[in-house]
């Protein structure tokens, strides 16, 4: 088997169903990769890793843009639910489902992975095309014990059968220095600032953030601007909190996806 050096475990997975004639959707996405154009393939070879590691192979990088493809447009429907939904959340998927109409949020179990009710596994909405984007947040909110005072968007596109939904976990290694709390508790005006992407065409724009010192301590907030390409299927994250420095801690906390 090939492993795909990008998203590896989602991809890996796309070409395992890729390669099972036996899986009932095989015909159809035989059909839409042998239907993409010469030019259409063109992309994959410009990412140097997957060149680099497998040469300018065909059938790898139709897999490579169809598997794009259908990211983008799982999110691209996401955005259309949540859109198109009335004000109430409770009148959009999956919260239309008769296995969550007398589901409370006590009633969720957590394993690490989705949440479940009454025998179907959900995730929590996803605010990039990526479904892994909240993993770590649900988990945190578990590892901190606040899950019982935190609400979330359950995801309209990931869910379905317990027995048939994958139980996908991540591991991340991750390097950054300690937020010094001192300094923040005793800004005295606004320290902000502003990060860019590497390649603003892909995915983000900018991303936007501040501390600011208010009478009820200091607000932290920020945003992305998603580039043009993707505002389709992207929207934009936002964030703020409240850290009370007299506590040390952070005693409000909200966020948003903007589309």
């Amino acid at each position: 088997m090939i492993f795909l050096p990008i998203r590896s475990r989602r991809s890996t997975e796309f070409l395992r169903k890729a390669n099972d004639s036996e899986w009932p959707l095989h015909p159809e996405l035989s059909r839409c990769l042998a239907s993409l154009p010469a030019e259409g393939i063109e992309s994959p070879y410009a990412d140097n890793t997957l060149v680099g590691l497998y040469g300018k192979n065909e059938r790898l990088a139709r897999i490579w843009v169809v598997e794009r493809l259908l990211v983008e447009e799982a999110a691209r429907r996401r955005l259309n639910v949540m859109a198109a939904s009335s004000p109430s959340a409770a009148a959009s998927p999956p919260y239309t489902a008769d296995c969550l109409r007398h589901a409370r949020l006590a009633d969720f179990q957590y394993n690490n992975a989705p949440l479940a009710a009454n025998g179907f596994s959900f995730t929590v909405c996803s605010t990039t095309e990526s479904p892994n984007s909240t993993y770590w947040l649900l988990r945190s909110f578990y590892d901190q014990g606040v899950s019982d005072h935190v609400s979330v968007r359950l995801d309209p596109v990931f869910w379905g059968p317990s027995d048939s939904f994958p139980q996908t976990m991540y591991k991340m290694i991750v390097y950054a220095r300690p937020l010094n709390w001192d300094g923040i508790g005793r800004l005295k005006e606004i320290h902000h600032g502003q990060m860019r992407a590497d390649n603003p065409a892909e995915n983000g724009e900018i991303t936007e953030f501040l501390w600011e010192p208010r009478d009820d301590g200091i607000h932290f907030v920020c945003e992305e601007l998603t580039s043009a390409r993707c505002v389709e299927y992207r929207g934009a994250r936002y964030l703020h909190a409240i850290y009370d420095p007299g506590k040390r801690s952070i005693v409000h906390l909200d966020g948003a996806l903007r589309i």
